[in-house]
Order: C-alpha cells, then sequence, then structure tokens
C-alpha cells in the first residue's frame, strides 16, 4: 500500500524529464546540471542560465475509494523552465514543448499525470536577461 510519503512527485518528474532525452541551450537534459529539484536557483555556482526547475506544491486531501479500501492520492509540482540570457522565445517553445510531453506522461507508479496549464505562463524577465515560463502537473497514485 502506498502512502504520500512513498511518492515524491518532484524526484520523479525531474527523473523523467532527464529519461525524455532532450536538449536545451545546447545542452543534454541532466538532473544536478540543468535539471533542478526545488525552488528556482540563482545563476552562478554550477547552476547555468538556461535550466529546468521542478519543485513540489501542496496537493489536494486524500479521496477514499468507497469499498474498495484504498485511496488516491494527488501532489502538483511546478516546471519552470529558464532561458539563456535574451532567448525568451527559446525558453518558451522548449517549455511548449516540455509541457507537451509531460501532459498524460506514464511516470512509473502514477495512475495519473495532467498538465493543468494549456500554456507555459511567462513569469519573469530577471536583471540578468533570462525570462521564465512556468506550468504545472497534477499526478495522482494509489494507496
Amino acid at each position: 500500500m502506498s502512502s504520500p510519503q512513498s511518492k515524491d512527485p518532484q524526484v520523479d518528474v525531474a527523473a523523467y524529464i532527464v529519461t525524455l532525452g532532450l536538449t536545451y541551450a545546447g545542452a543534454s537534459l541532466a538532473l544536478a546540471t540543468n535539471v533542478f529539484r526545488g525552488e528556482v536557483q540563482a545563476v552562478g555556482n554550477g547552476t547555468p542560465s538556461a535550466a529546468v526547475f521542478v519543485q513540489a506544491l501542496q496537493g489536494d486531501p486524500p479521496q477514499a475509494f468507497l469499498g474498495a479500501g484504498t485511496t488516491e492520492w494527488a501532489a502538483e509540482v511546478e516546471i519552470t523552465v529558464r532561458s539563456a540570457p535574451g532567448e525568451r522565445e527559446a525558453a518558451r517553445a522548449f517549455a511548449r514543448g516540455l509541457l507537451a510531453r509531460l501532459h498524460c506522461a506514464a511516470i512509473s507508479g502514477y495512475t495519473r499525470v495532467v498538465a493543468e496549464d494549456t500554456e507555459p505562463e511567462w513569469v519573469e524577465q530577471d536583471e540578468g536577461g533570462c525570462h521564465e515560463y512556468q506550468f504545472s502537473l497534477t499526478l495522482e497514485w494509489e494507496g
């Protein structure tokens, strides 16, 4: 039987993104290189400008299935794609493609993965000229 503690959607989605074999800003995606778990990190100290961040957000309360003896758990993760300086359109295009690949993805251990947005949302341009786009996913599993 699964519980919310037996899943870490932030870790699982970041790992899944790496398995897609994508490149962004000329580099293959790799954990702790240009794909990071947690909040958006500042550029520098090993964090490139062009990067992907996967952060867990608060999920829905567990839903019990009547008579089935199982519970459905759900969690939301936020994906942020940050561009290299001045590369707004490249970030937007990559974020759109990533959203399309993650919507309804077959991530091991999850019964449902759905995008909560139809398009990535532009968030900001930082002082270094990097643009950020975000979208959210809801992941569900049974326990």
